[in-house]
């Protein structure tokens, strides 16, 4: 008697997270709830079909929001309802599973499994009693992605843009991002002087009496600034983001740091000896070079709190 008491208990407990996480479509049917399903008796067939396999028996419903995906699943629970299923249908419920009530209050790491695992065995304790996961669950394929979101290449690059704007050269700010072959960013850098050098009592000219009277001889080029904040991490085999074409200098370092392609959008000084110099050497030493076409024109930071 007591363990009679048990069970019961125990099938009752279980029978709580199905009413309280799901809708029992089939009962819904029976009080006339749901309508008749129209234009998709062909694919209802082919899931019952599905549902009979002894094995691979589990049917998946994809398409874009408002094909009619949850009418399937309705028209299934309504053909059980009506009694015009095979024998091995009959007397079984389909549950919708309202994901986003499952999700809600699970605060704590494991809660949501938990609720996962206790459906599961509501479902497989006594499987004549049910019928295949089918339902609301399905759900989860109606959101489709954001379609507007960047590319690898577009947010590496936004990084080295961003890092330029950390630059206090008057006339020109670069920034450069390193990324290896995972997509991980290994450092970024930007133009600037060297580390201790007060930014305001160096020169930021670019003309002067004499070179030691401009900017030149003195600033950390931000591919240079990029490959000495790896701190020693390897490059081999990275990219490199850059807003501006590499100088030959930077060239030698981006060569022998192991990066193997760099990637920009400026090419202003391609004339020149320099990029020249870079551009041969890179060929010599099979380092691949490619000029950037974003599907964007801009990118805007928002540091709205609102917004976020």
């Amino acid at each position: 008697m007591a363990v009679k008491k048990r069970a019961a208990k125990k099938a009752e407990k279980k029978k709580k997270y199905l009413d309280a996480y799901g809708t029992n479509l089939t009962k819904k049917a029976k009080d006339g709830n749901i309508d008749k399903l129209i234009g998709r008796e062909q694919e209802l067939d082919r899931m019952i079909q599905i549902l009979n396999r002894r094995s691979k028996n589990n049917p998946c419903l994809i398409g874009e929001p408002g094909v009619g995906k949850t009418a399937i699943a309705e028209g299934l629970a309504l053909e059980i309802a009506n009694g015009t299923v095979p024998e091995s249908l009959k007397d079984k419920r389909v549950i919708s599973l309202d994901l986003t009530c499952m999700v809600a209050g699970t605060k704590y790491r494991g809660d949501f499994e938990e609720r996962i695992k206790n459906i599961m065995n509501s479902v497989t304790t006594k499987p004549n009693k049910w019928q295949k996961n089918i339902g609301k669950g399905l759900k989860v394929n109606n959101m489709a992605k954001r379609e507007d979101y960047i590319s690898w290449d577009e947010y590496f690059m936004g990084i080295a843009l961003l890092s330029a704007r950390r630059s206090k050269d008057p006339s020109t700010q670069v920034g450069a991002c390193i990324v290896n072959d995972e997509r991980k960013i290994v450092a970024v850098g930007y133009n600037g002087m060297p580390t201790g050098c007060n930014d305001d009592e160096m020169p930021w000219e670019r003309d002067g009496e004499t070179t030691l009277d401009t900017k030149y001889p003195f600033v950390c080029h931000a591919e240079l600034n990029a490959i000495l904040n790896t701190r020693g991490k390897s490059m081999v085999g990275s990219k490199i983001y850059v807003g501006l074409f590499p100088c030959n200098e930077c060239a030698k370092a981006i060569i022998q740091c192991g990066i193997k392609e760099v990637v920009y959008i400026s090419d202003k000084y391609a004339d020149t000896p320099g990029t020249r110099a870079s551009k041969r050497m890179f060929d010599a030493a099979g380092i691949k070079y490619t000029q950037l076409k974003p599907k964007r024109q801009e990118l805007t930071v928002d540091f709205r709190e609102e917004n976020v």
